[in-house]
């Protein structure tokens, strides 16, 4: 069954359908030879009639069951989509009703001296829309009027139906919406407030303006640990605590999870158990409900603490595990050990199941599965009750961490040793303290052990080169292995001993990947890299899509460490628009050295872009001071077109032009130039602007790609980096007929995805071949 439901909501829908067809043929199959047997019973070996009857039997039932969960999680999926906004009414406007259910984020700047508010991200319970649409992500520029939760609008907004970036990454934003039950997202042109309607406000709503209110009345010190640990709010802690949290590996302690309710069950059992004892003190007998009284606490409260931190999937996953193990311990049930996990894992995917693609699913159903696996039934000192769980957990998600991209190394294990015992027996219980009685020494020492926690993590963080990034075939084998020999060996001495060899392996290091020649997806926006022999070259990285978000630590980081690549050779800001240049910063404090930068033009390093990298980019050197050949490897080379001064006067002008050689490839780079530039560089250079790829200009606009470029250039492929229903016209239609006209393939990133060329020549794109049936065209 539960593998039925994975399959329904991973496979295209032909494949169920032959599995559909299995199951009923199984079926009849079975039938028949059970009719058969009461027709002949007499004729044949009652033995192997009752063999084969069984096996029939079992065969059957797993099909059935199989196709049982398929066909209810593809119902589930397609009820799902349903919601969305349908494509063809993409970049529409729309008149909607509903209320303020979360201010998601809001962005500050400074107007005559004082702090306004430029851009505002809302989460809106819709109430009342054209399309059955459920929750609607918007944003709206410089507000007129504050808005506050759970006020009640009505907006003339325009939508766009959910559709991520196509780049073989681990983090599928469609499916993520999907989870969330948000349908669309996009701005508002219009807004009036109406009065509020109490009984429309949802529970999640009404639950947002309490700690809204609480906020207000907390003191600053203890806030962001009662807000992140005990309300779940992702905002409490700032973007470089989240930073120094993921590169020390305790990103999981400060996201409420399966640890937090747990812990919190546990609290209430001993609170309750502790009262019990006093009552019986004071009367000298037990009262009559103090059986169950521990159970129902453990339940009611980690319940209450699930609701209160957002009551999301990974809560809602977390608190049905902790109330089977309670019934189970509390009615003396006698069970195998993974028995209850997977009643749990069961319920879990018949409610939702598309948690499959969410990496903290993996992560909690593994490592209690792991430790239910490694501890049941065997006798541990406690020396090994302090140390093994956290090694075999550390051992079972170290997998699952780096197929999702997350950083891992043998120190993040030492400092979670640590981190762990803090949070669990100082700053979780404190945390709770402190929201319920509100009592000041406790918010004192909160506030004290929460900044000793961060000025800890700041000492032990260990250089982000330091870490693995993606996992190799081999030491995932290795690994397999390891985990086998860990359970069978009952010796602690052997068990730690395979544990460091294992480690050891799998942490040695990632070999680069094969070279490749790779246009990323970025939206309206354009990033590309090339490697060879293990050195890299990257030419812009992608546009900022907030102050905290951008398509150079979301995409462009992540895609160089999955190719094992640890150093980029060179790194080219073509200008200084944020759609070529607003990923840089998430690149250069990101773990992957840079040992030259080139740039068209001068940055502008007040720009909160650029914050905190005034050294590093006054050391870069510009691409217009020559063009002589840089030589890389025995496969790669660059070289700069220098435009003159008096042509720079635009910025898109000032754009560096880049030829690239790479296996015999030729690959011609131009940024953003105007056909001014490209005019020139046809009188200056001529011939030597031939090149067999072209990535095309400034998103193929107009402005550039002239024939008189094309026919000098010759290309036989045009790349062409656009964002999908690009509001500006990318690429325009004059551009695609001259390329049309002469030839060129060309191959758009808002169609294919990223696009990726390797030594070989072979070609192929992120949305080539099948697709998850929940991703947009």
């Amino acid at each position: 069954m539960i593998a039925g439901l994975i399959l329904g909501v991973l496979r295209a829908p032909h494949h169920l359908v032959y599995l559909w067809l299995l199951s009923s043929c199984a079926l009849a199959v079975w039938i028949a030879w059970s009719l058969f047997n009461l027709r002949f019973k007499s004729q044949c070996n009652p033995a192997l009639r009752i063999r084969m009857s069984i096996v029939y039997g079992r065969i059957c039932a797993v099909l059935v069951l199989l196709s049982l969960g398929s066909i209810c999680s593809a119902t589930w999926l397609s009820q799902q989509l349903e919601h969305r906004l349908p494509m063809s009414a993409n970049g529409s406007d729309i008149t909607l009703y509903g209320c303020i259910d979360q201010v998601l984020d809001q962005q500050l700047v400074m107007r005559k001296g004082e702090t306004v508010v430029a851009k505002q991200k809302l989460l809106l319970h819709v109430i009342e829309s054209p399309y059955a649409l459920r929750y609607v992500s918007l944003s709206e520029y410089y507000p007129k009027q504050k808005l506050s939760l759970g006020q009640c609008i009505q907006a003339r907004v325009r939508l766009r139906s959910p559709r991520s970036f196509a780049n073989g990454l681990p983090f599928d934003y469609e499916a993520y919406l999907l989870i969330q039950s948000i349908d669309a997202s996009g701005y508002i042109k219009a807004i009036d407030t109406v009065p509020v309607d109490v009984q429309q406000q949802s529970p999640a709503m009404r639950r947002n303006l309490w700690v809204e209110q609480l906020a207000n009345n907390m003191p600053s010190g203890a806030w962001p640990w009662i807000a992140g640990l005990v309300l779940g709010e992702k905002d409490a802690f700032s973007a470089e605590q989240w930073r120094l949290a993921r590169n020390t590996g305790t990103l999981h302690l400060l996201v409420v999870s399966g640890l937090h309710v747990g812990l919190v069950a546990v609290i209430a059992t001993l609170v309750a158990n502790t009262i019990l004892r006093l009552i019986v003190l004071v009367r000298g007998r037990s009262v009559g409900f103090s059986v169950g009284l521990p159970a129902l606490a453990a339940i009611v409260v980690s319940g209450g603490y699930a609701w209160l931190a957002g009551f999301g999937v990974s809560l809602q996953r977390s608190w049905l595990m902790v109330v089977i193990a309670v019934l189970i311990l509390q009615f003396g049930y006698r069970s195998r050990p993974l028995y209850p996990l997977l009643v749990a894992l069961l319920l879990i995917l018949l409610a939702n199941p598309l948690v499959v693609t969410q990496v903290g699913f993996w992560f909690s159903f593994s490592a209690v599965g792991a430790l239910l696996i490694f501890f049941s039934g065997r006798k541990t000192s406690w020396f090994e009750a302090l140390t093994l769980p956290q090694w075999v957990v550390f051992c079972t998600c170290l997998p699952i961490a780096l197929t999702f991209g997350q950083p891992v190394s043998l120190t993040h294990c030492l400092i979670n040793l640590i981190a762990i015992p803090v949070l669990t027996l100082a700053l979780l219980p404190l945390s709770l303290l402190a929201l319920v009685t509100r009592w000041g020494w406790v918010n004192e020492v909160l506030a004290q052990i929460g900044d000793g926690y961060w000025y800890g993590l700041a000492l032990m963080e260990p250089e982000p080169s330091a870490a693995v990034w993606w996992l190799e075939p081999i030491p995932l084998v290795l690994w397999l292995i390891f985990l086998v020999l860990l359970r069978l060996s009952g010796n602690f001495i052997l068990v730690m001993g395979l544990f460091s060899v294992n480690v050891f392996l799998l942490l040695c290091g990632s070999k680069p990947g094969p070279d490749v020649f790779a246009m990323l997806d970025v939206g309206q926006g354009q990033s590309v890299y090339v490697t060879s022999h293990g050195k890299a070259l990257v030419f812009d990285t992608g546009p900022a899509f907030s102050t905290t978000f951008s398509a150079g630590e979301a995409i462009l980081l992540p895609d160089l460490l999955r190719r094992g690549v640890d150093e980029i050779s060179a790194l080219i800001i073509s200008h200084s628009d944020l759609d070529h240049a607003g990923g840089l910063q998430g690149i250069l404090t990101g773990p992957v050295s840079i040992k030259t930068i080139h740039l068209g033009q001068t940055l502008s390093l007040d720009s909160s872009a650029y914050t905190g990298l005034k050294r590093i980019l006054r050391q870069a050197s510009s691409c217009h001071c020559d063009d002589y050949w840089r030589v890389y490897s025995t496969d790669l080379a660059m070289r700069f077109f220098p435009i003159p001064n008096e042509l720079r006067g635009k910025d898109n002008d000032a754009s560096c032009v880049v030829q690239v050689i790479w296996h015999g490839q030729r690959v011609m780079i131009s940024g953003d130039a105007s056909q001014n530039v490209e005019q020139w560089l046809v009188q200056t250079y001529g011939d030597e602007l031939k090149s067999d790829v072209l990535i095309v200009g400034h998103h193929g606009s107009r402005t550039s790609s002239a024939a008189l470029w094309l026919d000098t250039v010759r290309p036989s492929e045009a790349w062409i980096s656009a964002g999908f229903q690009s509001r500006f016209g990318h690429p325009h239609q004059e551009v695609l007929e001259r390329l049309m006209e002469r030839g060129i393939n060309i191959v758009r990133t808002d169609e294919r995805g990223r696009w990726q060329m390797s030594a070989d020549g072979s070609r192929r794109g992120a949305r080539d071949g099948w697709q998850f049936l929940w991703r947009q065209p």
